[in-house]
C-alpha cells in the first residue's frame, strides 16, 4: 500500500491544497502509529470506512443483499481463504462515493493498493473530462472489468453504480447466477454495468495499441531519455504512446520476479548489472536484456525459467493483448530523471508504449519503484 503511495507523491507533490490524497482504511489500522506516521510523510488523508458507512442507507442495503457467488478467496483455498473478499472489493465503491461527497470531490482517480503509477495523471484527467466519461477503468477482456485504476467524474456516477449493484444482488443467487455463471464479483458487476449503460458510463483506459479514433482516451507520451542500453532508435522515439496495465504485463513481470528470483541476468556473457540503487530483475533495463533478449537461445531460457504459474498464463490468455510471453520490459528515465518502464514497438514504425501504471499482483512493488 504504502509504495503505491509513495510512487503517486513522486509524480503527484503535495503542495498547500493540490493534489489531495486520500487513504480508506478499516478502522483499528486507520489508528495505528505507524499508519499516521506514514500518512504524515506522504501527505495522506486518513480516513476510517467504519465512520463512512455509518448512517449509508445504500451501504446497509448492500450488506444485507451480498452473497457469495463462485471461488474467489485469496490467502488460501476454499476453506482457508480470504471468503468475504469479494464483499470487501466491491463496497470499496461505496466508501469511494462516501468519500466524494463527504469532501465534495470531482474528477477523482481510484488505485488499487497494487497498482503502481508512473505518470502524472492530470493530462488523462483533462483528457477524461473532455471525453464526456462518468467513469474509466480498464478492460482486459470480455469477461470482466478490472477496477485497478479508476476516473470518476463525480460521486452522483458511483451512485448510480452502486445502485444498480445493490439492485442486481437484491435479485438474489439464482438469478445472479443465471446472468453471471461462475464466479460474480466487483468485474462481472463493472462489465455488466457497461453492458446496460455503455462507455460514456464507463470508459476504457487504453490497455492495447487502439486504431485512431477507437479510443477517446489514447493519447501519445512525451519522447523520453533513453538509457545507453536502451534499444529503441531515435526514430521510434519521437512518438510514445500510453498504455494503461489491467493487470497483464504487471502480472507477468511481478511472478517472473518471484519465480526466478534473480537479481542479474546475463546474456552472451554480457554482464546484467544495473546502476540502479537496487538490482534490475528479469525483464529489467539492462544492456543484455535489452540488446540481446529476442535473439539468443540463452534469453529464451530465461524467459522460460522466469514465466509466472502456470494458472496467472492461462488468465492471461483470454485478454485482448494475448502475449505469453509478453516482450522485455524496458526502462528508462523521464524528464525528471524517474525511472520508468516502456515496451519496445511491435512492429517496425510503429510507436513504443508507455506504460502508465503496472499491476503488481505478486505484491513485490519495491522492485518497479521509479526512486
Amino acid at each position: 500500500m504504502w509504495e503505491t503511495v509513495r510512487q503517486w507523491r513522486l509524480f503527484h507533490p503535495a503542495a498547500g491544497d493540490a493534489n489531495p490524497l486520500y487513504l480508506v482504511l478499516g478502522d483499528g489500522i486507520a489508528r495505528d502509529e505507524l499508519v499516521r506516521a506514514n500518512a504524515s510523510a506522504h501527505h495522506v488523508n486518513l480516513i476510517s470506512a467504519g465512520e463512512l458507512a455509518v448512517g449509508d442507507p445504500a451501504w446497509a442495503h448492500y450488506r444485507r443483499v451480498f452473497y457469495i457467488q463462485g471461488y474467489m478467496h485469496p490467502g488460501g483455498n476454499r476453506k482457508t481463504g480470504n471468503q468475504h473478499f469479494n464483499q470487501l472489493v466491491t463496497e470499496r465503491f461505496l466508501a469511494l462515493e462516501a468519500v466524494m461527497r463527504l469532501r465534495g470531490l470531482r474528477h477523482v482517480v481510484h488505485l488499487e493498493n497494487d497498482v503502481m503509477p508512473y505518470a502524472n495523471f492530470a493530462p488523462f484527467v483533462s483528457r477524461a473530462r473532455a471525453c464526456g466519461y462518468g467513469m474509466l477503468a480498464t478492460t482486459p477482456h470480455v469477461k470482466g472489468v478490472i477496477p485497478g485504476t479508476v476516473y470518476v467524474r463525480d460521486a452522483a456516477e458511483l451512485h448510480r453504480l452502486n445502485g444498480f449493484i445493490n439492485e442486481l444482488l437484491s435479485c438474489g443467487p439464482g438469478f445472479g447466477k443465471a446472468l453471471q455463471p461462475g464466479y460474480a464479483n466487483d468485474m462481472t458487476y463493472l462489465r455488466n454495468y457497461y453492458e446496460l449503460f455503455g462507455a460514456s458510463a464507463l470508459g476504457n483506459f487504453p490497455v492495447w495499441r487502439h486504431a485512431e479514433g477507437e479510443n477517446c482516451m489514447s493519447l501519445s507520451a512525451p519522447s523520453l531519455s533513453l538509457s545507453e542500453s536502451g534499444t529503441i532508435s531515435d526514430e521510434d522515439a519521437t512518438k510514445w504512446e500510453w498504455l494503461f496495465d489491467a493487470a497483464s504485463f504487471g502480472q507477468w513481470y511481478s511472478f517472473q520476479f518471484s519465480k526466478t528470483g534473480e537479481p542479474v541476468v546475463a546474456v552472451d556473457g554480457v554482464s546484467g548489472a544495473s546502476s540502479l540503487p537496487h538490482p534490475a530483475y528479469p525483464g529489467a533495463d539492462n544492456a543484455a536484456l535489452s540488446a540481446h533478449a529476442k535473439r539468443t537461445a540463452q534469453a529464451r531460457e530465461v524467459v522460460a525459467k522466469g514465466a509466472p504459474p502456470k494458472n496467472v498464463q492461462q488468465s492471461m490468455k483470454g485478454r485482448f493483448i494475448d502475449a505469453t510471453p509478453l516482450p522485455y520490459l524496458i526502462w528508462t528515465t523521464d524528464e525528471a530523471g524517474r525511472r520508468v518502464p516502456v515496451l519496445p514497438p511491435p512492429r517496425k514504425g510503429q510507436a513504443a508504449l508507455r506504460l502508465a501504471t503496472l499491476h503488481i499482483h505478486a505484491k513485490n512493488l519495491h522492485w518497479f519503484r521509479s526512486a
